[in-house]
């Protein structure tokens, strides 16, 4: 939402959505701090989702000790862990289920992939794109790749990560309230 339609419009559902891999850095409470406010100036909801999907990171410490500097901040939050409302859970870990089936909605139709690149296939690309000067960019490797190949590697039962398929050439504009209106290429 724009400025002009925070001022002027109805409640809004805002959230923060925080990562428990460490404390609660000035940057996360400052974005904590803007949604609370926009939901508190327009008798909205600040929904508080916590972002434990890295598992080898993610530590339930963290995640107590993140809380615990918002309460101390007085940054209540109206959903969230702690808070259950209509659109629970809110941990991200507790929402798999949802998101695979949304994944197979979106493979069905059309709109998504199955990536099967490893985890240092990723990074040695970065690298090279790095190292090359350019800004590191997934270059689509499955993107449009044979479908029998796609279907032994499922078969064979090898990871994959779900990708949006975003048609070529397309461009992401916001208008970020903060930042103002950005854009960069898909």
């Amino acid at each position: 939402a724009s400025a002009a339609e925070i001022s002027s419009g109805g409640p809004q559902r805002v959230r923060f959505a925080p990562s428990p891999t460490g404390s609660l850095h000035v940057g996360g409470a400052r974005t904590a701090l803007y949604n609370w406010l926009i939901a508190k100036r327009t008798g909205g909801t600040f929904i508080l989702r916590v972002e434990d999907t890295d598992k080898k990171r993610s530590t339930k410490e963290s995640e107590d000790a993140m809380l615990e500097d918002l309460r101390w901040l007085s940054l209540a939050w109206d959903e969230g862990p702690y808070a259950e409302g209509p659109f629970g859970p809110y941990r991200q870990s507790e929402r798999e289920h949802l998101y695979k089936e949304l994944g197979e909605k979106l493979l069905a139709a059309g709109k998504a992939y199955r990536c099967f690149c490893t985890e240092a296939e990723l990074e040695a690309q970065r690298e090279a794109q790095e190292a090359a000067g350019e800004q590191p960019q997934y270059p689509n490797t499955w993107r449009d790749a044979d479908e029998a190949e796609v279907a032994r590697k499922v078969e064979a039962g090898q990871p994959f990560t779900v990708r949006f398929k975003v048609p070529k050439g397309a461009k992401v504009k916001i208008d970020d309230v903060v930042r103002g209106e950005a854009e960069w290429d898909a």
